[in-house]
């Protein structure tokens, strides 16, 4: 059975979920890390094509950007950044300049990670092997072990940052994220 659209947005007025719009490559492989983390959460995970509305209206909204380098997406991206609410929050990808400079558009709170010790959420002891990857996480003055059974890409370990900072936003600790994702 289909429902029209003007009942979605009813039943999306009446719960009021968070809702982590996911943009940038490997915005599904993001999407799925983020779906990890927040398993028991009330939240609503979109990608780069669902509606802005879903955007303006939650009561936290968060924007996460993982890695672009084409123009007309990186157009679309600050678009949302403008639209975000004040009590929203972008996820950004500090190693890239063109995508850390769109906090400067926005006035959305933003947590960054990334490789460079500016970021807000950086990883450090990066290993890489054929039976696994294992890197360390610094978020304010926290450091945390995590292990994945899979040799990971470097796309990959931005996409896993970014929902890491996600689980940041939603309140979950550092241990418990890690944990999640094992």
């Amino acid at each position: 059975m289909k429902i029209s659209n003007g009942v979605n947005k009813l039943l999306f007025f009446i719960k009021r979920p968070c809702v982590v719009f996911v943009v940038g490559k490997s915005c599904s492989f993001a999407a799925e890390t983020i779906s990890k983390i927040l398993k028991d959460k009330n939240v609503l995970i979109l990608g780069p094509e669902a509606s802005d509305f879903f955007l303006k209206k939650s009561k936290l909204p968060i924007l996460v950007v993982t890695d672009s380098d084409d123009e007309k997406e990186i157009s679309n991206i600050k678009r949302l950044a403008k639209i975000i609410p004040a009590q929203g929050f972008l996820v950004l990808n500090f190693d890239k300049d063109q995508i850390r400079d769109i906090k400067n558009i926005s006035i959305a709170q933003c947590i960054t990670y990334g490789f460079y010790k500016k970021a807000d959420l950086q990883i450090s002891d990066l290993n890489v092997a054929s039976d696994g990857t294992n890197f360390k996480i610094n978020y304010q003055g926290n450091i945390v072990p995590f292990w994945f059974k899979e040799s990971l890409e470097k796309k990959h370990i931005y996409s896993i940052l970014s929902a890491i900072a996600v689980g940041i936003i939603k309140g979950i600790n550092l241990v418990e994220i890690s944990q999640s994702l094992k």
